[in-house]
């Protein structure tokens, strides 16, 4: 839906996007027990049907963290975010 404008399960084209903003808390994944550590999510959502899917905006920093935590939870670094 963020790359192609249509919903994946209807085809329809009425994809909302809803940007995530620090100011949004349950728009977060945190990465760590503290809440220090977070990635900020944006939502695309169907009109049609509800479908909902989500990114996290990452950048280098935030990157590199989700990494050392996929790691530290015993996923191998090279198997990709799924």
């Amino acid at each position: 839906m963020k790359y192609t404008g249509n919903c994946t399960k209807c085809n329809s084209d009425q994809v909302i996007e809803v940007k995530g903003t620090r100011f949004n808390s349950y728009q977060y994944v945190y990465l760590n027990n503290w809440g220090t550590k977070y990635v900020i999510l944006d939502r695309y959502v169907c009109s049609r049907c509800g479908f909902t899917e989500e990114y996290a905006q990452l950048d280098e920093k935030s990157r590199t963290s989700l990494e050392e935590l996929l790691v530290k939870n015993g996923s191998k670094k090279d198997e990709g975010f799924v």
